[in-house]
């Protein structure tokens, strides 16, 4: 029981204690052996005088509650704590913890924006302490829906919607449920003082058809190539420099800490001359801004929704799913296996998974004392790692990204 109850809650029993060997071991029924072990090695029980356990008899009441004082005194919680119980008569598991404890990651499935990989070994190559399925995702490309940040690099960008929440860290740990889009401005700069400027630059997305004009910044994070033809390509290294001016062609794109692609697959009507005037040894400056968020210092941020919570109140329906890009009543209406994040008052995050509605969980959430809430991709795609356990799958559905805290 002692040790099932650390698990589940997430209590660390850490053995300090030289093992003894009761007299009386032989008795000790094989699936208990290792507990028995573990709470003797530490300090929770230590047998009786003669040297036995006595595993047969039945505890009476001063040793039972000598047992659960030294737990208490001995097994404390580590840097996080797991929620088992039913909220509004639903059965609910969370793990509540202090992200400012943890450095915060976005993993991609395979370290590609279009990537897939199985919950588990996002978990096992991650080293991920807790870890929990995020954004939504195309099922048939696999492509985010939604805007990504992680460790203050922006991984993909999708303004499709407006109004959906993002759920967000900044540098200090502080989260956020943020709406806002996100954009580049390119501003290029030679020597002799001249500039251009494009402004809206996009990140990571495939270009809709062959004459789709808009400008991407394209970062390994895509691959290792742009895997289309582009009318204009520019490569820029991590200082900003330009080193290789392309047209009409596919390129390479830089590692992550060597520089990007600034790429259009067609041009406009009215181009103007940035990419006219781009030449090796010229430099490019890339200006980003969160436009509509409380903060422009995001560390991480992963746009899902809807948002459930907001000033510690029930928040949403369904014109503000819809909003938000949710129609599916699948997500919107019915029943399911959901997956949610919520922000207590103190800066705590709590990860909960319940099946229940929308309505619900944002009602759970509020029970649990949280001031904001937002909505993670769920169904077939919900999966909670915490400590070494599930508290929600894993699914056999591969997953686009997940956040981990590591």
């Amino acid at each position: 029981m002692v040790t099932n109850f650390a698990r589940a809650t997430g209590r660390q029993m850490t053995p300090d204690t030289t093992e003894i060997n009761f007299t009386d071991k032989a008795k000790i029924s094989n699936f208990a052996k290792a507990s028995v072990s573990l709470c003797q090695r530490c300090g929770i029980i230590n047998g009786y005088e003669d040297g036995s356990f006595r595993p047969g008899n039945t505890a009476n009441r001063g040793e039972a509650a000598t047992l659960y004082a030294r737990f208490l005194k001995k097994c404390a919680s580590v840097d996080y704590s797991i929620l088992r119980k039913r909220v509004n008569n639903i059965p609910v598991r969370a793990v509540e913890f202090d992200p400012s404890n943890f450095r915060p990651h976005v993993a991609l499935g395979n370290n590609l924006v279009d990537g897939q990989e199985s919950a588990s070994s996002i978990v096992q190559r991650s080293g991920a302490r807790i870890a929990v399925n995020a954004a939504f995702f195309d099922m048939k490309s696999y492509m985010p829906v939604g805007t990504i940040v992680t460790d203050g690099r922006v991984v993909t960008i999708d303004n499709k919607y407006p109004d959906k929440s993002a759920f967000t860290l900044d540098s200090s740990g502080n989260a956020s449920v943020e709406n806002y889009v996100t954009w580049y401005t390119a501003t290029l700069q030679k020597e002799d003082g001249f500039e251009s400027v494009i402004q809206k630059v996009s990140a990571n997305k495939w270009p809709s058809s062959s004459t789709d004009a808009a400008r991407l910044v394209f970062t390994r994070d895509w691959g290792h190539t742009l895997c289309f033809d582009a009318k204009d390509a520019v490569t820029v290294d991590s200082e900003g420099f330009i080193t290789s001016v392309a047209a009409d062609k596919d390129v390479a794109i830089p590692s992550l800490d060597e520089g990007y692609v600034l790429a259009q697959r067609s041009r406009r009507q009215y181009e103007g001359d940035f990419f006219d005037s781009c030449q090796v040894g010229d430099r490019i400056s890339l200006d980003l801004n969160y436009d509509g968020s409380s903060t422009q210092d995001i560390m991480l941020s992963v746009a899902a929704g809807p948002r459930l919570v907001k000033n510690g109140q029930v928040y949403g329906g369904l014109n503000t799913y819809i909003s938000e890009g949710f129609s599916d009543p699948n997500i919107t209406t019915y029943t399911a296996l959901r997956m949610c994040i919520g922000i207590k008052p103190d800066g705590n995050l709590l990860i909960a998974t319940a099946t229940c509605t929308l309505q619900e969980l944002s009602s759970i959430l509020v029970k649990l004392g949280c001031s904001d809430g937002i909505n993670l991709d769920g169904g077939g795609s919900a999966t909670l790692y915490v400590g070494g356990q599930w508290l929600c799958g894993p699914q056999s559905r591969k997953l686009n990204n997940m956040i981990v805290f590591q």
